[in-house]
């Protein structure tokens, strides 16, 4: 089995914005594919087909519950709240990666994952859309947590302006 060519993405939430300025900014990074959020319709891009959608997003969220960070990532529709230092916790072992796994844990009526590695914390995975391991592949097949997965991907770093 091959290696696939590396892919360049990169994000921006343009909030709106659009100009000569940001499509220089644009192409300049050479990017493979690009998630734009709060995209004007004036946007244009030569060399790229733009697909807008709607409710795909991810929002940082502020410190809270706790002290664990989180962030919350729309995918399809679907909600799923991904919160950091986690304990591990007891559960059947659903998904396993290099340097760790993935528990599967009830959460009141739902299910929650806990994405744990060599370390005493984790990922706190919960969403109300989980439904138990195998029904919960549109969010597994996309998500990858082994520990190399950083140094994998040539990525353009964020830009605020």
């Amino acid at each position: 089995m091959g290696h696939a060519a590396p892919v360049r993405i990169g994000t921006w939430n343009l909030a709106g914005r659009w100009s000569d300025h940001h499509r220089d900014l644009i192409l300049a990074a050479d990017c493979d594919v690009w998630l734009l959020t709060e995209v004007n319709e004036r946007t244009s891009l030569p060399g790229y087909a733009i697909h807008l959608s709607q409710g795909d997003r991810a929002l940082i969220l502020p410190q809270g519950h706790g002290g664990a960070q989180g962030a919350r990532i729309v995918l399809a529709g679907r909600e799923v709240n991904i919160w950091n230092g986690a304990p591990r916790q007891p559960g059947p072992l659903v998904l396993t990666y290099p340097g760790g796994g993935v528990t599967q844990q009830h959460n009141g009526a739902g299910v929650a994952y806990t994405v744990s590695d060599q370390t005493d914390f984790g990922l706190r995975l919960t969403s109300d859309a989980f439904r138990g391991f195998k029904q919960d592949r549109w969010f597994f097949s996309r998500a990858d947590f082994a520990e190399d997965v950083d140094h994998r991907v040539d990525c353009l770093a964020a830009l605020s302006y």
